[in-house]
């Protein structure tokens, strides 16, 4: 610890900086359990002069972490519709594979009941292999991928605790959300007669293809405008970030409609 005059450390910053300018302030970064009020009574107690700013208590950081909050909540609400949507479609394609094994099975006498249960036994192990995954990726990535990538980029980032119940709960209840979602075409593959199943899998008949393009073309264009009107209009500031999540949603509901057609 080197101890040096006020003075002429001043008049050195100077000499270097060729500037007047001088810092009387401190960044204070607190033990884990502190308490960040007592310490600054704490610290106000030697000094009455000291100004002391605690970053939880200002207001402009309280609502750009609540901004950010909200955030996270709808892009992960958003990612977990389309997770969804894209396991529907592969597993719709699965059971649209195995339509002559299910269609042998009814014909030799299996109930929609077994059937049933073997789908669902098939989307169970999907849904486990991929929700476990998911979670290892992810305890992986806040144990070891952040501090790479902080290294790799040259950031300096203070690493942050991963709360396994937390996580452990949220899996679950992604895994029960993901799961109910593929009981729908796990239910309509097995509520139909073998002739019929083989009817419905060998001619797909998707009703409303032109109803459906033409509402993919609108909700496109509405899109559109709502992304040039969240940068173009003066309202921009406020309704901006409300325009471009209604985009998102536009978008999705577009893609939803046309995707059957697309692969057809």
């Amino acid at each position: 610890m080197l101890i040096l005059n006020q003075k002429n450390v001043k008049g050195y910053i100077q000499a270097k900086e060729k500037s007047s300018a001088e810092a009387t302030y401190l960044l204070m970064k607190a033990h884990k359990n502190e308490s960040a009020l007592k310490l600054a009574d704490r610290i106000k107690s030697y000094s009455k002069d000291l100004r002391i700013d605690i970053a939880e208590q200002d207001a402009g950081v309280q609502n750009n972490l609540q901004s950010l909050h909200t955030f996270i909540v709808v892009l992960s609400a958003l990612v977990l519709i389309i997770t969804s949507l894209i396991l529907i479609s592969n597993f719709e394609l699965l059971l649209y594979k195995m339509r002559n094994q299910l269609a042998i099975m009814r014909s030799i006498g299996a109930s929609a009941k077994q059937i049933s249960k073997i789908i669902t036994l098939q989307s169970t192990i999907i849904n486990t292999v991929g929700t476990g995954v998911g979670f290892l990726l992810t305890f992986s990535s806040q144990r070891y991928l952040y501090s790479w990538l902080g290294k790799v980029s040259k950031i300096s980032s203070s690493p942050s605790d991963f709360n396994v119940g937390t996580a452990i709960i949220l899996t679950v209840v992604m895994f029960v959300i993901i799961q109910f979602f593929l009981l729908i075409p796990a239910y309509r593959s097995t509520k139909v007669l073998p002739l019929k199943t083989m009817q419905k899998n060998e001619k797909i008949n998707y009703g409303f293809s032109k109803t459906r393009i033409v509402a993919f073309k609108v909700l496109l264009a509405l899109s559109l405008f709502l992304v040039i009107g969240s940068q173009v209009f003066p309202t921009r500031g406020t309704y901006g970030p409300g325009m471009l999540l209604i985009t998102v949603i536009l978008v999705l509901l577009a893609f939803i409609l046309i995707f059957p057609i697309l692969v057809t």
